[in-house]
């Protein structure tokens, strides 16, 4: 593909800002995430075709578009750690985004695919960014699987659901949790991401793995939230949990860039397992208007904070977001 990532970038006229670039990639996705959501709000029913072909498209596009945005920057001179921090903040996003697709056609009605789709498609770049933080390298790949391999398998999925229906993805996965199906493809996933852990400790030493102790956590929470309330609100639920995982990934980019320490003691986790709680001692409706709040206010704050931080980065190196002029 790099060839034709190159005559994309070629093509992109020099005043256009790489961050840019990546935004343009990006709002489709969350076009495309929206209309999802509204069309299966809850999970329940095969979403239409041209929302599997809408899906394949817009990854399509955001993993060109991301691939070009680097090439962009380097062909105008304007690289920076706010590029970097931008484009790997938002494909932490994109994660989340590539994932409720997932979800909603391949894995509809299963909630145990559907948690476990979250975590396989999560837990890559979380473990790459906790890499990068201790080693100063960030891998593209375990073994001989990249993540344009892995890409290309999601987009795959949505064509495949667009031109057969998504029933052939639903009616193959509708599995129960203990199913040999389900616990061989985790093993599978387990065995990918062995080479970044081993990696790791070897360069950081066994006190790195309490960093992973939050995300573990979150995980495990994850898989115990009331069912009625996880029939009721299931996209609201992977929200939240992705947000959380999200406010981790991203302070492991910003803290490695920044050269500062990350801490163990994951604050956002705390509440995430009370809301989990609450979830089961709690009437379903007051429960869910909880989680919507809870939603909400941590949403706003990751928002605030990820501001904050661009705002002192193009201060702090004197660049603009989205325009390649230096800041007077």
């Amino acid at each position: 593909m790099n060839p034709i990532w190159s005559r994309i970038a070629e093509a992109l006229p020099m005043w256009l800002a790489p961050n840019l670039v990546t935004v343009i990639g990006f709002v489709p996705l969350c076009v495309v995430f929206v209309a999802s959501w509204y069309s299966d709000p809850f999970f329940g029913q095969a979403p239409p075709r041209w929302l599997s072909f809408s899906w394949c498209g817009t990854m399509l596009f955001y993993q060109t578009m991301d691939a070009v945005d680097g090439k962009q920057a380097r062909r105008t001179g304007s690289s920076s750690p706010l590029g970097q921090l931008f484009d790997h903040g938002l494909d932490c996003v994109s994660n989340l985004l590539q994932h409720a697709a997932v979800a909603s056609i391949a894995c509809s009605s299963s909630m145990p695919w559907i948690l476990f789709s979250m975590e396989s498609m999560m837990i890559g770049f979380l473990l790459a960014a906790w890499q990068e933080y201790h080693t100063g390298v960030f891998p593209t790949a375990a073994g001989e699987v990249g993540v344009t391999e892995c890409q290309f398998s999601v987009m795959s999925t949505m064509l495949l659901a667009g031109v057969l229906g998504p029933e052939v993805w639903q009616g193959f996965l509708l599995a129960a949790p203990d199913s040999l199906l389900l616990k061989a493809t985790a093993a599978v996933v387990c065995a990918m991401w062995v080479a970044p852990v081993v990696t790791t400790l070897k360069a950081a030493g066994p006190i790195a793995i309490q960093e992973l102790v939050p995300i573990a956590a979150t995980f495990v929470a994850a898989r115990f939230w009331q069912p009625e309330l996880l029939a009721s609100s299931p996209r609201l639920v992977l929200l939240l949990t992705g947000l959380n995982l999200f406010w981790m990934n991203i302070q492991l980019i910003v803290f490695t860039m920044a050269r500062m320490p990350y801490s163990p003691a994951q604050w956002c986790v705390l509440p995430f397992v009370a809301s989990v709680g609450a979830s089961w001692a709690l009437p379903v409706s007051t429960a869910r208007s909880l989680l919507i709040f809870h939603t909400l206010v941590f949403g706003s704050w990751l928002l605030v904070w990820n501001a904050s931080v661009v705002q002192q980065l193009k201060l702090k190196l004197g660049v603009s977001m989205f325009s390649i002029k230096k800041c007077s």
